[in-house]
């Protein structure tokens, strides 16, 4: 989970694979809370009839990057005065 960027990664695998193999990536990033994320759907169809996503939308991406896994890591740093 990415909170500053406001994404989710998720391993999963397709196809045939039996290990994590693509990652799928959740972005809410003008979405607020987990009710908003739950509650808005990830297309909205206009008054003519074609669809389209909004920024008040969640929005599923898959992404191409190879990796057998993952970690969330935080770094902090300090100052000295």
């Amino acid at each position: 989970m990415d909170t500053k960027e406001r994404r989710i990664l998720i391993g999963a695998p397709l196809g045939t694979a039996t290990s994590p193999n693509k990652t799928l990536v959740l972005d809410y990033r003008d979405l607020d809370d987990a009710e908003e994320i739950a509650g808005r759907p990830p297309i909205n169809i206009t008054y003519s009839g074609s669809k389209t996503a909004t920024d008040k939308t969640r929005k599923w991406a898959p992404w191409t990057i190879a990796a057998n896994a993952c970690a969330l890591i935080a770094i902090l740093h300090t100052i000295e005065i």
